[in-house]
């Protein structure tokens, strides 16, 4: 591999242990940058050359990289980073999101010292809507500033290593395309009302919203009631998402076009990174609407109830969209179909006989 060195000179006075401080910045910073995709080898001679320092700081970097997670030490040799699986991702995301809850539920003790940081943050975030570094970083210090609220010192170490991997698997908690600047704004203000109100729990839903998004590909879809209109769907009893959708204010169904065969399979996987690379609009509730579907749903939550192996869902719908140039994607008997043309006809509507 060919690491630059840094051009910053080095004093020969450097104490070790600013000396070890330099490295492990400069080899996190590096580590982050890599492809989520990629594994790699990193050896000590390759480190130093580029650091510009000598082995001793160079292993006590790799000690605390590795004890964060980011690699694995090779004794006698280096320091292998391996990718990050589809797996990993998940699991970061759901600690990031239960260390933000916690940390969340105990700052609203502070709302009266917290909501004025938040509500300051937030206005120089409107100011650098067309600046996504300077946004992205005021994104990671308005959740800073809420972990550190929480007066809890492991957790806040902890949060910032979650940050760090969570760069490395190019995951940033926005994007940087102006409408999801937009709706990173929507979801912040949420989150600063709901600490200014001290209802801890209506910030908290307010944080899961901004912090977690869910999808799967689901067969068990039916109608349920015309008055009001209510949609019934299901999700797995051991699913590791399932309280995620239980807090969850609302849904989008995504009725899949007959050429969107690769997103019905990314959201039938499980545990992989269902988002990364998938475009999407902020709907009703913040629900993720997909482009070019058949049809769509925005619906609120109304209700669940145990069903065996599975929880239902019961949704009210709110608004919806069809699109009459494309055809519904069909899976039967295990496999994906096309609908004939013959059987494109004019719905008879209403029945005469309700069932």
């Amino acid at each position: 591999m060919n690491l630059a060195r840094t051009e910053k000179t080095r004093s020969r006075s450097a104490k070790p242990q600013a000396a070890q401080d330099i490295v492990f910045a400069w080899l996190k910073k590096h580590v982050v940058s890599l492809p989520r995709t990629d594994s790699t080898f990193l050896t000590e001679a390759e480190v130093c050359r580029a650091t510009g320092m000598s082995r001793t700081p160079v292993r006590e970097a790799f000690l605390r990289l590795e004890a964060d997670g980011f690699l694995r030490i090779v004794p006698k040799k280096g320091a292998f980073v391996p990718a990050i699986a589809e797996r990993e991702v998940e699991a970061i995301m759901q600690a990031r999101a239960l260390v933000e809850d916690f940390c969340l539920r105990r700052a609203v003790r502070l709302a009266e010292f917290l909501a004025p940081e938040l509500d300051r943050l937030l206005e120089k975030q409107e100011q650098q809507q067309k600046s996504p570094l300077e946004f992205i970083e005021l994104d990671r210090e308005f959740h800073r500033a809420i972990i550190r609220s929480a007066d809890n010192p492991i957790l806040a170490d902890f949060y910032e290593t979650l940050r760090d991997r969570q760069m490395r698997m190019g995951l940033h908690a926005i994007a940087t395309s102006q409408q999801r600047v937009g709706a990173v704004l929507v979801e912040h203000r949420a989150i600063a009302d709901g600490v200014r109100s001290g209802d801890a729990d209506r910030a908290a839903a307010a944080m899961a919203r901004c912090s977690t998004r869910v999808g799967v590909t689901v067969s068990s879809f039916n109608s349920l009631s015309l008055e009001p209109p209510l949609i019934l769907f299901s999700i797995d009893a051991g699913a590791t998402s399932l309280p995620l959708w239980r807090q969850a204010e609302g849904y989008a169904i995504n009725v899949l076009a007959e050429n969107q065969k690769d997103l019905s399979n990314r959201f039938a996987r499980s545990g992989s990174n269902k988002w990364e690379g998938t475009t999407y609009a902020d709907g009703l509730f913040g629900a993720p609407l997909l482009p070019g579907v058949a049809a769509a749903l925005e619906c609120a939550e109304w209700a669940t109830h145990a069903g065996g192996d599975h929880v239902l869902f019961i949704a009210e719908v709110k608004r919806f969209r069809t699109s009459e140039a494309r055809r519904p994607l069909v899976f039967s008997k295990g496999r994906y179909a096309k609908l004939h043309e013959t059987e494109f006809t004019a719905p008879l509507w209403p029945l005469d006989i309700h069932y």
